[in-house]
């Protein structure tokens, strides 16, 4: 079973991405920081991460530089209201951006997109 580490600090955002996740027969966890996701990440590996670019620890771009670092082959998809975040998206080397609110729809085509099933 693949794993999906979700790190969103929007309680109900989270809640949300966690279920739809885990409809769709992945392992799922689901933490409020970067901090956080990279203690999971310490002991758990993760095939795919979706990370809120706005989240409290870590700065995005260490913590992409972390989860590259740890599994190469781990994707990445970066979430924001702000469009302007898109454009950082490929200085991040994270695989996807999906604007917010995320779109289930969009999120099942993105984990299908990189073979995550």
């Amino acid at each position: 079973m693949k794993t999906v580490l979700i790190v969103e600090d929007d309680d109900a955002t989270r809640i949300l991405l966690s279920r739809l996740v885990a409809a769709q027969g992945y392992q799922e966890y689901a933490v409020a920081s970067c901090d956080e996701g990279l203690a999971i990440m310490a002991t758990t590996p993760v095939d795919f991460i979706i990370m809120d670019y706005f989240v409290p620890g870590t700065d995005p771009g260490k913590f992409v530089e972390k989860v590259k670092e740890r599994n190469p082959s781990a994707r990445v998809i970066l979430t924001s209201r702000d469009p302007q975040v898109q454009k950082l998206s490929q200085v991040l080397r994270v695989d996807a951006w999906l604007g917010k609110p995320v779109q289930p729809d969009e999120l099942i085509k993105q984990l299908a997109r990189f073979g995550i099933r």
